[in-house]
């Protein structure tokens, strides 16, 4: 046989191999009929109705880098009112002070509105008074993680004259000299300590005039970070050969025990005074700061799931829950103005002590939060619905007896903040109060109403 045959026979015998092999079908199924019927785990699905309502969220933590004021009318929620407090603090203390008799020359804060919430566009330019008052009493965690400054709290009369603002300008506030000749007449000792410093002047609340008639409004926010009050004095030190020397020195905003690079504001949310209507057969709110917010109660969720099971004969101590999810729908023809207002986000949040011994309760994210696969509740505009996950929290309700449940079960759907330690890397996940928004959700007797979705297995 020549070269050439003996190549094309070659070639031959590889195609058909190479057809026989490709022909070859695996049959995936061997050994399928062995095992058993009840050692295959089958996932399923189910949809729960929530039971759903609303509830105030009282107390709340109102922490804030930005001074918060003004007011605003609602027609659905009433009135929405913030004022807001702020320590006072030094820096640079091992090198002040204010020398021998000093002369005052003019004391003032300016300060920049960085925005600004209107209802409706013609209130962008109203007028607003603001007076300032010194508080009487120092800010601490307690007091911030609870919104609870009284009246009692802060001077009878202002101590800055009448100011007044318009948006988008800097609010300018003059002191009066009695306010000031307390800081000037601070024990050194006080002055060389920041932290004393700030114990011995407890600090400012402002307060904002509401609207003249109750319609419109505006809020303003401020950031609080780098504001300080300006005290331009004529200076002496004749054991420093100073003789009245034209200086100024600064008092920043802000409170040294709570935090010197980020100062924090404490803005008091004042109770929304509208009568609403709590029922969630038609729609269920979400308003903003104190106001009302989807609520769970985590026994009656509990019973929500049992009664499923029974109907569905389902033993829930053999139940694998792979995710649970809560489904908050709405209007799909919401106005993109006021869907422009919706949260972004919604997430279970449990009332929590801080510890036995203190009285300090405040609003957290539940702990599956941290999870990376959990749904953060993040608004879905292509659905229209919210989903927050909370397949933890869900097993740990199941499991827990009926007479041990409690306050600090239940649940409020609120936003929530995302924060990244850029030193550390670490992320911390807490409520948002303070951003201005509201929504409108579908109620219970909507088609599409809130529901509890499971995806879940039985163990045989």
């Amino acid at each position: 046989m020549s070269f050439k045959n003996t190549a094309r026979v070659i070639i031959v015998l590889g195609i058909i191999a190479l057809f026989l092999h490709s022909c070859i079908i695996s049959d995936r199924t061997i050994g399928s009929g062995l095992i058993p019927d009840d050692h295959i785990l089958k996932i399923r699905t189910a949809e729960i109705a929530l039971p759903v309502e609303m509830a105030l969220s009282d107390t709340i933590q109102s922490d804030s880098p930005s001074i918060i004021l003004g007011t605003l009318y609602d027609e659905t929620f009433g009135k929405i009112s913030s004022n807001s407090a702020v320590g006072l603090f030094i820096r640079n203390t091992d090198s002040i002070d204010f020398g021998v008799n000093p002369i005052l020359k003019k004391a003032y804060l300016d300060m920049y509105i960085d925005s600004t919430t209107v209802l409706t566009n013609d209130q962008n330019g109203i007028t607003q008074n603001l007076r300032v008052y010194e508080l009487n009493r120092a800010l601490d965690t307690a007091t911030l993680y609870n919104n609870s400054l009284t009246r009692s709290d802060y001077s009878n009369k202002p101590v800055s004259t009448k100011t007044v603002i318009t948006t988008g300008s800097n609010i300018h506030v003059e002191f009066t000299e009695e306010f000031v000749r307390k800081i000037l007449n601070t024990p050194q000792e006080k002055i060389d300590s920041a932290a004393l410093f700030s114990e011995y002047h407890h600090g400012l609340y402002f307060e904002m005039d509401p609207p003249i008639t109750e319609s419109g409004g505006r809020l303003n926010y401020i950031t609080c970070n780098g504001k300080r009050i300006c005290l331009d004095l004529t200076y002496t030190d004749p054991k420093k050969n100073l003789y009245n020397r034209d200086t100024t020195f600064y008092i920043y905003l802000g409170s040294y025990n709570l935090s010197v690079s980020t100062p924090l504001a404490l803005n008091t949310f004042e109770k929304q005074s509208a009568t609403i209507d709590m029922s969630t057969d038609n729609r269920i709110l979400v308003s903003p700061f104190n106001g009302v917010k989807p609520y769970i109660n985590a026994l009656s969720l509990k019973k929500s799931v049992q009664q499923w099971a029974d109907y569905n004969s389902v033993d829930l101590s053999k139940i694998i829950i792979s995710r649970a999810s809560m489904e908050f729908p709405y209007d799909e023809n919401t106005d993109y103005l006021d869907l422009a207002r919706f949260p972004k986000s919604l997430f279970p949040c449990a009332r929590i002590k801080m510890s036995d011994t203190m009285s300090i309760k405040m609003y957290l994210p539940i702990d599956e939060v941290y999870s990376p696969t959990v749904s953060h509740g993040y608004i879905d505009r292509s659905l229209s619905f919210y989903k927050p996950d909370i397949t933890t929290y869900l097993y740990h309700i199941l499991k827990k007896d009926d007479d041990t449940f409690g306050y600090y079960d239940n649940v409020w759907l609120i936003p929530i903040k995302v924060t990244t330690d850029s030193y550390y890397g670490t992320t911390s996940y807490d409520v948002s109060f303070n951003p201005y928004y509201k929504g409108v959700l579908n109620g219970t007797n909507s088609s599409r109403r809130p529901v509890l979705k499971i995806a879940y297995s039985i163990l045989n």
